[in-house]
């Protein structure tokens, strides 16, 4: 279900920039890479039978950024791979990946934001950050934003939103559908006062 997700984002990123985009546009990206060896004297990290353990851990992580005109779009991947040498868990590899594009359709009056991120979370808070304890998740969001000159300095904005929220292990999967708004002041050119629910 998750792939399924990811790549309807990534089509959904892909086709608003090709639609909005007018010429070839250069793009920033940059990465790491990171290797790491440690040892722990209790590798489970429970409060009693410790184990000790050695973890490999080799990381790497990507970003892509562009802003042109009305449309902004960032994509960033991680990977991260544990090996724990004395078999304390078996090898982990955890992927994170996240996808988000602004579009100002029109000029200080109505922007479009779609969001996605993929990675994974502890399933119970209250216990140890170990690999038994993790699930993927996915947040996948879409609002858009309309701003009205109701008088010379004062603005209304209106943020209707839609949330999607997947859990891969637990049954804590929901949607969400939220309507935000603000009036804004413009006090100076440098100072906006506003009011928020």
């Amino acid at each position: 279900m998750i792939d399924i997700r990811i790549k309807a984002t990534a089509c959904a990123i892909s086709i608003v920039a090709a639609g909005m985009s007018t010429s070839v546009h250069a793009l920033k990206m940059d990465g790491s890479a990171g290797v790491n060896l440690s040892h722990t004297d209790n590798a489970a990290l429970t409060s009693t039978g410790e184990t000790n353990d050695t973890i490999a851990t080799v990381s790497l992580r990507g970003r892509v950024s562009e802003e042109e005109g009305s449309l902004t779009g960032n994509l960033m991947a991680s990977v991260r791979h544990l090996d724990y040498l004395e078999n304390t868990f078996g090898e982990e590899t955890y992927l994170a990946l996240g996808a988000n594009a602004v579009w100002e359709q029109i000029r200080n009056r109505l922007t479009w934001s779609l969001r996605n991120h993929y990675d994974q979370v502890l399933r119970n808070t209250l216990a140890a950050n170990t690999p038994d304890n993790t699930e993927d998740t996915n947040a996948f969001s879409l609002s858009a934003t309309a701003t009205l000159p109701v008088a010379p300095r004062h603005t209304l904005s209106i943020t209707p939103s839609f949330s999607d929220f997947y859990y891969d292990a637990s049954n804590n999967d929901n949607q969400q559908v939220g309507l935000s708004a603000s009036w804004n002041y413009l006090l100076n050119p440098t100072v906006t006062l506003s009011l928020n629910s």
